[in-house]
């Protein structure tokens, strides 16, 4: 629901109203249908000529004239679809590879490191600032591997993230968010970063259609261990880089097992293909289904397990976003009517 306020006098002497966003953890809360983004990193690092880079991803963009303005052209006409369809939008901030070690590998330290950082989720605020119902992600990147479980100490762990967590929890991004992560202990140790700051986080762990994480654990267990381990909970669990049809058999055993922790999965981050990620490695192109079944896929995640909020991941693009957004939009306004009718007097 949009809340309004009176802002000033224009100068014909009219009252301006300008709309007041709701905090985004208002929604997740309220379990509000929310679009997110699709992969803005692999259009532009994988399928354009710009100068971006397999371990710092789109980063050397957001210094570059037309790096950064394609960034935010991607990001505005996502943004503009959701806008179209009356949704609550979502969109990731290029901050899932600025990672301290990744940096230092590229000669940024200290001040110029943490400036990046910045940098990085302020390219994306003027698609905020353009469209009401707009919130901005930071993601986090995992410490291992996001795909393949390796040995990770959860202290070590901790200072890994630590420093990114600071960086992204002093910016105006809406919600962190710790993305791909394949074992339980990398996962452990981000979640117990996130929850010593002061900003809304998210949890989102790769799974396998057997429920687990790349690692074995099974992905109701590292719900109900983080949650009863941390001082402040995630406002909620999401699946990342996860193709649909992989979510939909994963979600089917973590509800059998464990419904508490299959309510606390609220968000989908879909990968485009159940292609392995070996088999991904190896194409000479960019795997990715047809939108229309994959959307489907991702609908049913929304509609018989009340994953809210819906995007893609790697190899998806406007196309996935158009076939969700219509599909969200009609159940909101099916929603709509149906309460508007069972108000009306009688």
């Amino acid at each position: 629901m949009a809340l309004f306020n009176v802002g000033g006098v224009d100068q014909g002497g009219r009252h301006r109203v300008e709309h007041m966003r709701r905090a985004f953890v208002e929604l997740v809360q309220e379990r509000v249908s929310i679009l997110g983004d699709c992969a803005t990193g692999t259009r532009l690092h994988l399928q354009s000529p710009l100068g971006t880079d397999d371990q710092l991803g789109l980063v050397p963009l957001v210094d570059d004239d037309l790096g950064a303005t394609a960034i935010r052209a991607v990001s505005m006409g996502y943004a503009a679809t959701a806008a179209e369809f009356g949704l609550p939008f979502v969109i990731d901030a290029p901050t899932w590879w600025a990672r301290s070690d990744r940096l230092a590998r590229h000669g940024i330290n200290g001040d110029a490191a943490k400036a990046l950082v910045r940098r990085c989720v302020e390219v994306v605020l003027p698609v905020r600032d353009r469209f009401d119902d707009v919130y901005v992600s930071a993601p986090m990147g995992p410490s291992t591997d996001g795909y393949r479980a390796g040995d990770v100490d959860v202290d070590q762990a901790i200072e890994y993230h630590r420093w990114h967590a600071e960086q992204l929890a002093a910016t105006d991004a809406d919600v962190l968010v710790a993305g791909t992560f394949s074992t339980a202990n990398d996962l452990e140790a981000v979640a117990r970063v996130l929850s010593a700051t002061d900003r809304p986080y998210v949890l989102g762990p790769n799974v396998h259609a057997t429920g687990c994480l790349p690692d074995g654990t099974a992905l109701h267990h590292v719900i109900d261990s983080i949650e009863s381990t941390v001082t402040r909970l995630p406002s909620h669990w999401g699946l990342w880089c996860t193709h649909p049809e992989v979510a939909l058999s994963a979600m089917e055993i973590v509800g059998t097992a464990d419904p508490h922790a299959h309510r606390r999965v609220q968000q989908l981050k879909g990968n485009g293909t159940t292609a392995s990620i070996e088999e991904r490695e190896c194409a000479d192109h960019v795997l990715c289904d047809e939108p229309e079944p994959w959307a489907l896929a991702a609908m049913r995640l929304h509609d018989e397990h009340g994953v809210s909020i819906v995007g893609g991941c790697c190899g998806t693009d406007d196309r996935h976003l158009l076939s969700l957004a219509i599909r969200l939009a009609a159940i909101s306004r099916h929603d709509s009517v149906g309460d508007s009718k069972s108000g009306a007097p009688e």
